[in-house]
């Protein structure tokens, strides 16, 4: 396979451009940006008054916010609307988990715990040469050039980033209506 080097540049500059949109909206898009930080809950790091709360069906969550709890900030829908992130003025995660847990409205009630990834999958580099492109070939008997690529995993190592700066994956692979993974999602 021949590399046109223009493209590569191209290809490059867009991400660049992709990533300065993206950081640049998530500046100005968060809906309700932390400020009282991070705490310890359950042994673990978390943000502080901050829960994960999955509601049973047909619950209303803002009736049932509105008391008996009386400090709710903020809360956000995730994955559909069954699940909560509700942040709480005054009480830390673990007490706010504990209240939520005890309602029969509620089937799942979890501080929101930080997580961190501790590597990099190394299934499906393969395929994303634009990643990490080492001369992999396809089936097809297609084959990269090693070093035409954005670096991606240099960049990883690199920096962490910073709060101000949100990272999501678009497309992880999950397969969300999966048998396995539906009812748990």
């Amino acid at each position: 396979m021949t590399v046109n080097v223009s493209s590569s540049i191209l290809a490059r500059c867009a991400c660049v451009l992709g990533c300065a949109v993206a950081i640049a909206h998530t500046e100005t898009a968060t809906a309700a940006p932390r400020t009282r930080g991070d705490e310890v809950a359950r042994g673990h790091r978390a943000a502080a008054g901050e829960v994960l709360v999955r509601v049973r069906p047909g619950t209303a969550l803002r009736a049932m916010l509105r008391d008996p709890l009386g400090d709710v900030e903020n809360e956000e829908a995730l994955a559909g609307g069954r699940w909560r992130v509700v942040r709480s003025r005054s009480r830390s995660a673990d007490v706010l988990a504990r209240i939520m847990s005890a309602r029969t409205d509620v089937e799942v009630a979890e501080p929101n715990f930080a997580v961190r990834l501790t590597g990099s999958p190394d299934d499906l580099t393969g395929p994303l040469w634009a990643l990490q492109n080492t001369g992999q070939s396809l089936p097809n008997g297609e084959a990269g050039t090693p070093g035409v690529d954005l670096d991606a995993v240099h960049a990883w190592d690199v920096t962490q980033g910073s709060r101000r700066i949100v990272v999501a994956t678009v497309d992880t692979g999950v397969a969300q209506q999966h048998r396995d993974l539906a009812a748990n999602l």
